[in-house]
């Protein structure tokens, strides 16, 4: 048996790695008893993630060097009956630190748990001065609020959990107005694509790398273990771009009647990614239609339910997202898609607008309606799209086509925004 074992495994990538890696089972294993597990399962090889990647050391016969460095264990390998602990993650930090990180950086680390250790380990081993800032600091350490008195970082590694989905507001501060000589921000987490941490960076216009890279090459080395065996270079930009589409949402956006919930489930089909309509969903929690809602209770507060609703589908993975043509205008809603989904704008051509049957919608009764909402609208539109589709006619497959060509130019992009980060 091969696995990862663990607690609230349902967002993991790790199967979806290993078993892109080679043809073989590896299975997802949430248990709440180590000891009961370990005493009667039988595996060849397994991953460990949270709680259990010191725990786990008990159970071990062999600990490999990265394991005595770090006080942590995520793999084990059965050798012939013995059970040999690799902590994967020090082994792909050390050679993503030489390949990201310049030489001459002053580090700091955001929380002190075994991924900050992890890196500290690396850090200093490579001679890099680092700083480690902690809500419950240990001795040598820092508050995360003395942030703002160490100007000279640049370099800052996030290490906690806080941002990862479900809960995508979240976010450490970081006093960027301060720390104005980073040139790189990192977060170990990778669901969502872009924490919140990363997307502040961003504002500040500084290059960001996120966790996907990390468990992707943490993988590598693992399943490289479980089979006694090496794997070619090329083979992370081919995972990672298998995890990016896994891991992505799709957003399409557009005006009334361009097309969003039907090319959802076109596109759903042919992408193995679930439809959420959020009007469907709206009309499905309360029991009514949109039209009749909005004529009840009016606008103001069908905005705020529908937000409500697309903030909770904004921390989904791997699912088509359809939404109400009006929420472009919620800026908080549409920076919460932009961190884990494609944005694509269907735009729908004026002169398309004469042919449509116009029903059910509050805003929209004529041709002339829907104009004066593009006028309004297209802005927003282009202000939060990754990708454009410029409808200019009814031709289904022609545009399903050519959204599914822009969808894998734009992961093939973010593969060379990676790379152009790179130290070496």
């Amino acid at each position: 048996m091969y696995g990862l074992i663990g607690k609230n495994l349902h967002y993991s990538l790790s199967k979806t790695l290993h078993e892109s890696i080679r043809p073989f089972q590896y299975d997802l294993i949430e248990i709440d008893d180590l000891k009961a597990f370990m005493r009667n399962t039988a595996f060849k090889g397994l991953n460990i993630t949270n709680p259990y990647k010191k725990a786990i050391l008990s159970y071990a016969d062999i600990l490999d060097e990265s394991v005595k460095k770090t006080g942590v264990c995520n793999t084990l390998v059965n050798k012939n009956g013995l059970i040999v602990a690799y902590n994967t993650d020090y082994l792909a930090t050390k050679t993503l630190v030489e390949e990201f990180i310049p030489k001459d950086s002053i580090c700091g680390i955001l929380g002190n748990g075994a991924t900050s250790q992890t890196y500290l380990t690396v850090l200093k081993e490579l001679n890099y001065p680092t700083y480690v800032f902690a809500r419950h600091p240990n001795a040598s350490e820092y508050l995360i609020s003395d942030l703002k008195n160490f100007e000279n970082l640049t370099v800052l590694i996030n290490t906690t959990p806080v941002g990862t989905s479900p809960n995508l507001e979240d976010a450490l501060e970081a006093p960027f107005e301060v720390l104005t000589r980073l040139n790189r921000v990192i977060d170990v987490i990778y669901n969502p694509y872009k924490s919140k941490l990363l997307t502040n960076a961003e504002k500040n216009r500084i290059p960001t790398l996120n966790g996907l890279i990390m468990l992707v090459r943490q993988a590598v080395i693992s399943n490289a273990l479980f089979f006694n065996t090496d794997y070619e270079v090329n083979l992370e930009e081919n995972l990672y771009k298998i995890a990016l589409k896994k891991l992505l949402n799709i957003v399409l956006t557009g005006l009334p009647f361009s097309g969003k919930s039907h090319y959802g489930k076109l596109l759903g089909n042919r992408l193995n990614k679930p439809l959420i309509d959020l009007d469907k969903t709206f009309e499905k929690i309360h029991n009514v239609s949109i039209k009749d809602y909005f004529n009840t209770h009016g606008e103001a507060l069908f905005r705020k339910t529908e937000e409500a609703i697309a903030i909770n589908a904004s921390s989904s993975m791997n699912h088509i997202i359809s939404p109400g043509g009006g929420i472009v205008l919620n800026d908080r809603v549409m920076q919460s898609f932009k961190q884990n989904s494609i944005i694509i704008y269907i735009d729908l051509d004026i002169n398309l607008m004469d042919q449509l049957r116009y029903h059910s919608r509050p805003h929209v009764k004529s041709p002339e309606d829907l104009k004066n909402l593009k006028l309004q609208r297209h802005p927003y539109y282009l202000k939060y799209a990754d990708i454009i589709i410029d409808k200019n006619s009814f031709d289904e497959a022609k545009i399903t086509h050519e959204i599914e060509v822009k969808i894998h130019a734009y992961i093939d992009y973010q593969w060379s925004l990676l790379k152009s980060i790179r130290c070496t």
